[in-house]
């Protein structure tokens, strides 16, 4: 009988070999003291690793003037996420869940091309203000589903 084996990567127990060490995914995460580089880097592949770096920088914004959104990124990604509700309904009708699997891939690939290209916390309140309300759209998304599809998300890093 084999005692089950505490992971060093994030201490979790799982069998002979923890879950996290047989995950395919190159970067694991302690579950403490988050070192940002190495989150951003895991949720590039990941929408529950995206959600967590979203939910880090978000705030909770009911009402924002989006005008100053020019860029090509921040246009791409309110683009994907006005694409939500169609892809929800025809996924579901469908009985096709990997549809919205593959649109939370492709919206935290678009969400982290955003982060990349802009600086959220600008000293111009009206942007920042609707960069800030675009990131709180996309965890809000991500969230949604993640959760449709049953996967928990960490919410706080």
């Amino acid at each position: 009988r084999t005692r089950p084996r505490r992971s060093r990567a994030c201490g979790c127990f799982a069998g002979p070999v923890p879950a996290c060490e047989r995950s395919p995914t190159p970067a694991r995460l302690p579950p403490l003291g988050y070192n940002v580089a190495v989150l951003r880097s895991a949720a590039s592949s990941s929408p529950r690793f995206a959600l967590a770096l979203l939910l880090a920088t978000a705030a909770t914004l009911a009402q924002a003037d989006l005008s100053p959104l020019q860029g090509p990124q921040a246009q791409a990604l309110m683009l994907k996420l006005a694409q939500y509700p169609a892809m929800l309904s025809a996924a579901a009708q469908d009985f096709a869940p990997h549809d919205v699997t593959f649109y939370l891939r492709e919206l935290a690939s678009l969400y982290h091309s955003y982060y990349d290209a802009e600086r959220i916390l600008v000293d111009d309140d009206k942007v920042r203000l609707a960069r800030l309300a675009l990131v709180a759209a996309t965890a809000q998304v991500l969230h949604n589903g993640l959760k449709v599809l049953g996967v928990s998300a960490p919410t706080k890093m």
